[in-house]
């Protein structure tokens, strides 16, 4: 989880063992067609300065994808 230390969703208040889950364990579902690639989000000032990514996923295809954004 690469920005989620300083979360308030996924920060110091995580239990370690859900965020051992999170980062590990297939457990969660993405069922989308599109997605942003990490990429693309950190290139748009406006998405990039009002939302923090996360979290970043892979998709079926290995691709990284932003799964989690603040």
């Amino acid at each position: 989880m690469p920005n989620a230390n300083d979360s308030r969703l996924l920060g110091p208040s995580l239990p370690s063992n859900i965020k051992y889950a999170l980062e590990n364990e297939p457990i969660t579902s993405n069922y989308h067609q599109f997605c942003m690639r990490p990429e693309n989000f950190s290139a748009d000032p406006i998405l990039s300065t009002f939302y923090k990514m996360l979290t970043i996923s892979p998709d079926l295809e290995r691709r990284t994808f932003v799964s989690t954004i603040e």
